[in-house]
């Protein structure tokens, strides 16, 4: 039987090498496409959107006014990005194992529990079941680079990076970055798959 992947496309849309990434991750799975069915999760940029786009900032003025949390973006953003991925997929794939599912940030788990996938990649947050989803980390820069980063987003990478941890699987780019994350954040040192 088949496995089905889910390839999570919406937080890699918006820079180049994000969409890159995720274009070498099709390109790699497509080479064993007929082991798998492929559901690329590319956003949209629909009315429920719009909306998002107009009400969003409105509701982390108001948690922030009145929850007193940190804000780390007042925007919600579809990523022209999505618009290449898509391309790269109808101009390179024709498989009907790979499949593009328009969605957007609030029906994602609706449409992930839909289609009861054996694989989530890649995963930026421990929001998926951890025994399904692979995490992804980028790197570490912002440890090695603080002045080129904000206090707010050094603490949101660095939160980023210890709720992963909730995940048993792990992707990295370079064994550099997994001898970082083991070094900065202690948790990760009792994983053991990277």
């Amino acid at each position: 039987m088949k496995k089905k992947i889910v390839i999570l496309a919406s937080f890699f849309c918006g820079w180049n090498g994000g969409v890159d990434l995720i274009s070498y991750f099709l390109k790699a799975i497509n080479y064993k496409k007929n082991n798998y069915y492929v559901y690329i999760f590319i956003p949209n940029n629909n009315l429920i959107s719009f909306l998002k786009k107009t009400i969003f900032p409105v509701y982390q003025f108001l948690r922030f006014f009145i929850l007193r949390q940190k804000i780390n973006s007042y925007n919600w953003k579809y990523k022209k990005g999505s618009d290449l991925i898509e391309k790269y997929v109808l101009d390179n794939f024709k498989s009907n194992n790979i499949n593009i599912i328009y969605t957007d940030f609030s029906n994602e788990k609706k449409n992930i529990l839909k289609l009861d996938p054996d694989i989530i990649f890649p995963a930026l947050s421990d929001n998926y079941d951890k025994t399904k989803a692979i995490g992804y980390i980028f790197d570490l820069q912002h440890e090695y680079f603080p002045e080129f980063f904000s206090k707010e987003i050094i603490y949101q990478r660095r939160k980023e990076i210890d709720s992963l941890s909730n995940l048993d699987f792990f992707i990295v780019n370079s064994k550099k970055t997994k001898t970082d994350l083991i070094k900065f954040h202690k948790v990760l040192k009792k994983k053991k798959k990277f």
